[in-house]
């Protein structure tokens, strides 16, 4: 998670952090743990990790929150990376299929940050992870290589580690604060 403040030609990390959105006894594979169950515990497993998610979540976006507003800025936006996969609504399918299993648990925690953000009063953004990169140049009218200058620069300001899950939140916030700019100036 990457707090971004500041005009959207180049704003400042304000904050970052990893996320658990599986706290305490709560496995991160929790679809993985369900598809050794039978159907209905299965499901009980899923609610309960459901739940889990979603109070990690509202904790999280919550301190980034406050954590912005102790800096003087605000979080009118959110921004989620998203998966490419359709999910389909029955948990039985989802334990059929290997690869579902890794995207249901992907969709489980990316929902739980965008609930929270919108009970905090955000916008939410949901931004295809493959498409970050092209959708930031084109929201902030950057070629390429200036994109990769002002993200190192970002950075660079921030302090190592800048790891690649960290550039990846950060160019979706800066495209969400940029997709804001654009609104409240229209």
């Amino acid at each position: 998670m990457v707090g971004l403040a500041g005009p959207a030609g180049l704003p400042s990390v304000v904050c970052r952090r990893r996320l658990d959105l599986a706290p305490g006894r709560l496995r991160p594979d929790l679809y993985h743990a369900a598809r050794a169950l039978d159907l209905d515990q299965a499901a009980g497993l899923v609610r309960a990790g459901t739940e889990a998610a979603a109070a990690a979540a509202e904790r999280a976006v919550h301190d980034l929150v406050s954590e912005l507003a102790a800096a003087g800025a605000r979080a009118p936006v959110s921004a989620v990376l998203t998966g490419k996969v359709r999910m389909p609504t029955a948990l039985q399918a989802i334990l059929a299929s290997h690869a579902l299993l890794h995207a249901a648990e992907g969709a489980l925690f990316r929902e739980a940050l965008m609930a929270a953000s919108e009970a905090s009063g955000m916008r939410v953004s949901a931004i295809p992870e493959r498409e970050v990169r092209r959708l930031a140049g084109t929201a902030l009218e950057l070629a390429s290589e200036v994109l990769d200058e002002r993200l190192g620069a970002m950075g660079r300001a921030a302090g190592p580690p800048w790891r690649q899950d960290e550039k990846l939140a950060a160019l979706a916030a800066w495209t969400a604060l940029a997709g804001e700019e654009f609104r409240r100036a229209g």
